[in-house]
C-alpha cells in the first residue's frame, strides 16, 4: 500500500518504510485514477506514475481540486476543467465557483461541487455540467467530505450539515475551532 501526502510545500510518498518526496510544489489536493496520481497545485496539474512525475499540465489559475471520473476533471480560479488531449478545457456550469468551492464524490461515484450557498451536482456530460441543489442552505462552505452515499459540510460558523436526498444540521455545538481546517 502506498500513502500520498500533500504537505503544504511537497508532495511525499510512503510505501512500506520507504518515504520519498515527489515534488517540491504547493499541493492543494490529490486524486487516484487507477495507480495514476493526479496532483493539483498552484501551477497545474502533476501526473505521477509509479512514483515518478511524468508529466505537468499547466494551468493558468492555481488548480485547487481534482477529481476522477471517466477522465480527471479540475477546478482552477473561478472554472471547471476536463483533461482532454493533455491540455485542461473549460466545463461548461451554471453555478459561481469560490475560492472554497471543492469537489466531493461519494462511493457510488456520483460528484457534487460545493459553491458559496450550498452544492450542485456535478455530471460531466450534461449540458451545463452542474444542477444546484436547495440553494440557499447551507451557506459559507468552508469544508466538505463524502462518508458513502451522504456529503458533510462544515460552515464558517462551526454548523456540519449532511445532504443526501434533503439537508439537515448533525451539530448540536459549535465547532468554530475545526472551521478554519480547510478542506
Amino acid at each position: 500500500d502506498t500513502l500520498w501526502l500533500g504537505t503544504g510545500n511537497s508532495l511525499i510518498r510512503k510505501a512500506g518504510r520507504n518515504i520519498a518526496v515527489i515534488a517540491e510544489t504547493n499541493v492543494n489536493a490529490l486524486a487516484n485514477d487507477n495507480g495514476t496520481i493526479y496532483a493539483a497545485t498552484d501551477y497545474g496539474i502533476l501526473r505521477i506514475i509509479g512514483g515518478s512525475v511524468v508529466d505537468t499540465i499547466e494551468s493558468a489559475s492555481a488548480v485547487k481540486d481534482v477529481v476522477c471520473s471517466n477522465g480527471l476533471f479540475a477546478i482552477a480560479g473561478t472554472l471547471v476543467y476536463q483533461l482532454e488531449n493533455e491540455n485542461l478545457t473549460q466545463v461548461p456550469i451554471n453555478i459561481s465557483i469560490t475560492n472554497t468551492s471543492r469537489f466531493v464524490k461519494t462511493a457510488s461515484g456520483n460528484i457534487f461541487i460545493t459553491t458559496s450557498n450550498g452544492i450542485a451536482r456535478f455530471n460531466p456530460s450534461a449540458s451545463p455540467a452542474t444542477e444546484l441543489i436547495d440553494p440557499g442552505l447551507p451557506q459559507d462552505i468552508v469544508s466538505s467530505a463524502a462518508c458513502d452515499e451522504n456529503v458533510y459540510v462544515l460552515l464558517s460558523n462551526g454548523a456540519i450539515y449532511e445532504y443526501s436526498t434533503t439537508w439537515r444540521e448533525v451539530t448540536t455545538g459549535s465547532y468554530t475551532k475545526i472551521a478554519s481546517a480547510g478542506n
